[in-house]
């Protein structure tokens, strides 16, 4: 388990490596499940849980839903890993590149990631900088030591590269509670 904001970066970073190391420039469903797998695989592996659960479903009739792409959860319940994915780029991808973003930066866990793919490195660069901007407007409180990693696989088998930004501070034991609503007086 990441106990330490270093631990939790130098994850990032293997994962960063792992993601520009594997990648291929695949579409499709491909380009999904080879991301899927790799992710399943990095976790499995960097984790060492004796039990992880991964989610990576679509809704059936396409629609949109608050769920992230990917989860890896450990066995007691703890998110790992959140990570939403597009392999589209134009201005429709792009809006939906905010939405993905914006789950991520809700949700509890050490590692985030948003893995897209731009047709340059120009369009790269503009896409993190709206991502910036989206995030420091929105949102101004994260969990102590968690990471983003927003990596880029860029068209026609250019290469990828990721970028990364990790929260300040240094990441809290949660304890367990439990729920018990009690009923308010009038």
């Amino acid at each position: 388990m990441l106990r330490s904001s270093k631990q939790i970066r130098d994850s990032a970073q293997r994962l960063a490596k792992r993601l520009e190391d594997e990648y291929k420039d695949h579409t499709g469903e491909e380009w999904t499940k080879h991301i899927f797998k790799l992710l399943t695989d990095f976790c499995s592996v960097e984790f060492k849980q004796k039990k992880l659960a991964f989610f990576h479903n679509h809704h059936p009739e396409g629609r949109n839903e608050f769920m992230w792409d990917f989860l890896a959860v450990a066995d007691d319940g703890g998110i790992l890993l959140a990570a939403e994915s597009e392999q589209h780029y134009n201005t429709a991808a792009e809006r939906g590149l905010r939405h993905d973003f914006g789950k991520l930066l809700y949700v509890y866990a050490p590692l985030r990631a948003l893995i897209y793919k731009a047709k340059d490195e120009d369009a790269a660069e503009r896409l993190r900088v709206e991502l910036t901007e989206y995030a420091n407007a929105c949102c101004t409180n994260f969990n102590p030591g968690s990471v983003f990693l927003l990596h880029c696989c860029l068209w026609h088998g250019k290469g990828s590269h990721t970028y990364l930004w990790q929260s300040a501070g240094e990441p809290a034991e949660l304890r367990k509670e439990s729920l018990d609503f009690v009923l308010l007086e009038p």
